[in-house]
């Protein structure tokens, strides 16, 4: 299934909009859980947007819950999460790799938050912002 036809059951790290579940790293309002890291992410379908800090976390977490979802990061191929998702710094990507699209702009698809000091939102940040669809189930259907 594309990217675009998707349907989430659990944000995990951004702003809550009309989603099943919420799940912070901290806790804030609307949270349903506190930890997003201590429960499985397994049985749902994932809508993550960590902090960059958080990526290869994220990914080892999705992978160990079985679980599936899509992922939003900078397209930033020296970075320390792009050898876990790429077979190299190109669009060659491994096998629970699904699907991807690549928003150029960043400005599609991300705004600067509550935290005023980000890159990520600013107008300083000039990368382009990839959403890549992660399937880690045993057994895919």
């Amino acid at each position: 299934m594309k990217i675009t036809k998707l349907k989430f059951s659990i944000q995990g790290f951004g702003v809550p909009r009309s989603f099943f579940l919420f799940l912070k790293l901290l806790g804030c309002p609307n949270t349903s859980r506190v930890d997003c890291f201590s429960v499985s992410w397994k049985g749902e379908n994932n809508y993550l947007v960590p902090p960059v800090s958080l990526v290869v976390e994220t990914l080892h977490h999705l992978k160990a819950s079985e679980g599936v979802g899509v992922l939003i990061i900078p397209r930033w191929t020296s970075s320390p999460f792009w050898p876990i998702i790429s077979c190299n710094d190109t669009l060659l990507f491994n096998s629970f790799v699904k699907d991807y699209r690549i928003f150029h702009n960043s400005t599609e698809c991300v705004t600067l938050g509550n935290n005023k000091s980000s890159l990520i939102g600013s107008e300083k940040f000039k990368s382009s912002i990839i959403a890549i669809q992660l399937n880690f189930t045993l057994h895919e259907e």
